[in-house]
C-alpha cells in the first residue's frame, strides 16, 4: 500500500516513552487556576462587595449605589489576571445590569504587568450566584 505523503511503503516510526512527571496537588491546582476562572472566588468577591455598600450610609429613601466591576477589583484584586476580568463581565452580563458610559477596568499580573481595558459600565444591585 503506498502512504498519505507520496509513491512508497507508509511506515510507522517507533517513537522514545518519555518519563511521566509526577506533580504535587498543590501544582494541579494552580495548572487549572491558569486554565479555569474560579467563579466561586468571583462570586464571594462581588457578594462581599455589595454587603460592604449596603452597611455605607445612604440618604434616607435612596437605594444603596450598585458595585460597578471597578468597584470589586479595587476591594477584590483580580487574582487570576485577565480570567478574574472575563469572569466578572460574564457574572455581570448575567446577573447585572449595564449602567450609562463606560469604566475603566485596571489590574496587575502577578509579575507586575499592568493592564487596563475600557467596558461598558456594567454593575451588580443584588447577590449573585452560581
Amino acid at each position: 500500500p503506498e502512504g498519505r505523503g507520496g509513491p512508497g511503503p507508509a511506515r510507522a516510526e517507533r517513537l522514545p516513552v518519555a518519563e511521566a512527571e509526577t506533580i504535587s496537588f498543590e501544582q494541579l491546582r494552580a495548572i487549572t487556576r491558569q486554565t479555569e476562572i474560579d467563579f466561586d472566588e468571583l462570586v464571594r468577591n462581588v457578594n462581599d462587595s455589595l454587603e460592604k455598600r449596603l452597611a455605607e450610609p445612604c440618604e434616607q429613601g435612596q437605594a444603596a449605589a450598585p458595585v460597578t466591576l471597578a468597584d470589586v477589583l479595587m476591594a477584590h484584586p483580580a487574582t487570576q489576571g485577565l480570567a478574574s476580568i472575563v469572569g466578572l463581565v460574564a457574572l455581570a452580563m448575567d446577573q447585572g445590569t449595564t449602567l450609562e458610559g463606560s469604566e475603566t477596568l485596571r489590574w496587575t499580573t502577578e509579575d507586575g504587568r499592568r493592564f487596563r481595558t475600557s467596558l461598558p459600565n456594567l454593575a451588580f444591585t443584588k447577590e449573585v450566584a452560581l
